[in-house]
């Protein structure tokens, strides 16, 4: 049987006497967790990241522009739902901010990203933001002390997001001029549908 033929379910029997024996030849296909058919029903999913350093004023909330969905880092955007330029665009008919990811399926999304900073000065402490669209879901936050210091933020996610007006952004904060640093491995931002309901 090949990878593409339908998979065989393994059926169980029970007899008289408290044996178990397992049949197989019932047809089927394993189930998809949101009850689709295929990866076409999973949903929206991106990764992108911020090909340049992000220089970040003191005291300053900074939206950080993951611009690139395609490179040499894992990078991608399935359904068109991540606007990757600094300006508004209309995406799948849903006016998407700067920098933002706007799903176009209702569900609950994991979010993941990673923000690195870069500190010239001891002592300083940053902050990531999670934005769903105007108010604060997540905060990060961590320091480091000596000179220089390199920080990195995680962030670990899951957020319902209704499909049809829904965004998410990301915001670095940090108590003394900073930069990030940049590239895939040191800044990324991802989602994914993990469910519909």
């Amino acid at each position: 049987m090949t990878q593409e033929a339908n998979l065989a379910v393994l059926g169980t029997n029970v007899d008289t006497a408290g044996d178990v024996s397992l049949t197989t030849g019932v047809a089927g296909t394993l189930p998809v967790a949101n009850g689709g058919t295929g990866l076409t029903a999973l949903g929206p999913a991106f990764s992108a990241y911020q090909s340049n350093t992000l220089p970040i004023s003191q005291n300053t909330l900074t939206l950080v522009p993951f611009n690139t969905k395609s490179g040499s880092y894992p990078s991608f955007d399935t359904a068109t739902c991540y606007n990757n330029t600094g300006s508004t665009v209309t995406l799948n008919g849903i006016s998407v901010p700067a920098y933002a990811f706007a799903p176009n399926v209702a569900g609950y999304y994991q979010i993941n990203a990673l923000i690195s900073f870069y500190y010239p000065a001891s002592n300083s402490y940053n902050y990531i933001y999670l934005y769903k669209n105007t108010s604060i879901v997540y905060i990060a936050n961590g320091g480091g002390f000596g000179s220089p210091v390199e920080i990195s933020l995680p962030v670990s996610f899951v957020m319902y997001m209704n499909g049809t007006s829904d965004y998410i952004t990301m915001r670095a904060f940090t108590s003394s001029a900073s930069t990030t640093l940049d590239g895939g491995g040191y800044n990324y931002f991802q989602a994914f549908l993990a469910r519909t309901t």
